[in-house]
């Protein structure tokens, strides 16, 4: 299905001078020339059984053996027989890449890995997402090159001041609702409102409820929420719940700089940061005056 939706935005990709292909870590070229055919769809779809080009652009992958055990424990039913017969000992996950004409990475994403869906097969960015992101980049290259820079260059500033307006905020937050990660987003704003609570309400018996409820809804290995994180790090809130004004701060640093490299990268190359951007800049420019 979702090979017949990128199918419909071929056209558009091939008048902006590019191409698209798909590839995958399944094994078997014949296979996957039938299921071009079975698909009808109009672009190549290419073999990459060892995940070398996944590898190189910094695709995430997964040991078969963590991947089976992984959809055994979510209770998901699947022929474990037959994904291991198509499947070498490393798949790589979703991910959807745009270079330009010099082989420059200008948008990635990436399936996290937190399988909250299976393998992501129902969690990948829609097909006319990226046909958005390619025609505003490829429609003014010098522009968002230019906003990138500058985004790159003073990171944390811009990512405070959207984190904190409200206009701004909200066009962020539906951008991680199409990434399939408003969850870090709302486990960044819970926690600080934890923080709060932390300072302003020594109730021990409402402290130990928003404590024990972030965790069970973002931190834990079932939480419906999960947050992308280590387990070394999921080790160490766990060891803190008691200590609520410890609890959260390791996670809180690694979700926040994971947004700000990844999620937040991509956020700044869309038309919808753009349209505001004269707004935003500006502003952080009167700051350092």
């Amino acid at each position: 299905m979702y090979l017949k939706d990128v199918n419909h935005i071929v056209g558009n990709i091939r008048q902006m001078g590019g191409e698209i292909y798909a590839i995958s870590s399944q094994k078997g070229a014949d296979k996957l020339d039938n299921l071009k055919n079975d698909l009808n769809v109009h672009f190549d779809l290419l073999s990459d059984t060892k995940c070398i080009l996944a590898k190189k652009f910094g695709v995430t992958t997964i040991s078969l053996f963590d991947s089976v055990a992984k959809v055994l424990r979510k209770g998901l039913n699947f022929s474990k027989v037959k994904y291991e017969e198509e499947h070498d000992n490393e798949l790589s996950l979703p991910a959807a890449i745009i270079l330009n004409n010099t082989g420059r990475v200008i948008y990635k994403w990436t399936h996290s890995g937190s399988y909250r869906s299976g393998f992501g097969l129902s969690m990948r960015v829609a097909p006319l997402d990226i046909l958005k992101v390619a025609s505003f980049y490829f429609s003014n290259p010098t522009i968002v090159d230019s906003i990138s820079s500058y985004v790159k260059e003073n990171q944390e500033q811009v990512f405070e001041t959207v984190f904190t307006n409200e206009k701004l905020c909200q066009l962020l937050v539906n951008h991680l609702k199409r990434e399939f990660n408003v969850e870090a987003y709302e486990f960044l704003k819970d926690v600080q409102g934890f923080d709060g609570l932390v300072k302003t309400d020594r109730n021990s018996n409402k402290l130990k409820y928003e404590c024990n409820r972030i965790y069970e809804t973002f931190v834990s290995e079932k939480a419906p929420k999960e947050v992308n994180i280590t387990a070394s790090i999921r080790s160490d809130v766990r060891s803190k719940l008691n200590k609520y004004d410890e609890t959260y701060g390791v996670a809180f640093k690694h979700v926040k700089n994971d947004m700000k490299q990844d999620t937040f990268g991509r956020f700044v190359c869309t038309k919808e940061f753009f349209d505001v951007a004269a707004e935003v800049i500006p502003q952080i420019l009167a700051k350092d005056a």
